[in-house]
């Protein structure tokens, strides 16, 4: 919280205004608010995320254009990897879990069908 300024005197002998920083209390009440609010972002955010994915995949399956279809495949991708990233970022609830589990789920292998990722389960080496 900004309070007031100092008057910082430089060298050339002009003077610029400096803010101060004066400590404020934390309420924790408010403070585990805030994070519960910012979790239930987060969970919401996945789940809009994962439904963008899959209707940009469905875009790519009814367009004539292959420049259109390609475009909605990277976009698909790059849903599914912010969604893999920020995944372990949030607390759901047991039933939140199954839900973003199941959608995960069915996005992962909607793209693997379509060769757009690799199964991770499988052995890289051929023999």
């Amino acid at each position: 919280m900004l309070t007031g300024r100092t008057i910082v005197p430089l060298a050339s002998h002009r003077v610029f205004m400096q803010p101060q920083k004066m400590a404020v209390p934390v309420d924790p009440k408010s403070t585990q608010e805030i994070m519960d609010q910012s979790n239930r972002i987060g969970i919401d955010f996945l789940l809009a995320d994962m439904a963008a994915a899959m209707t940009f995949l469905d875009l790519a399956d009814t367009t004539q254009s292959q420049e259109t279809r390609n475009r909605n495949h990277k976009n698909a991708c790059l849903a599914f990897e912010t969604v893999s990233r920020l995944m372990p970022r949030v607390f759901p609830s047991a039933e939140e879990r199954r839900a973003l589990d199941e959608r995960f789920t069915r996005l992962t292998k909607r793209l693997m069908a379509l060769g757009l990722l690799r199964d991770p389960n499988r052995n890289e080496r051929s023999t």
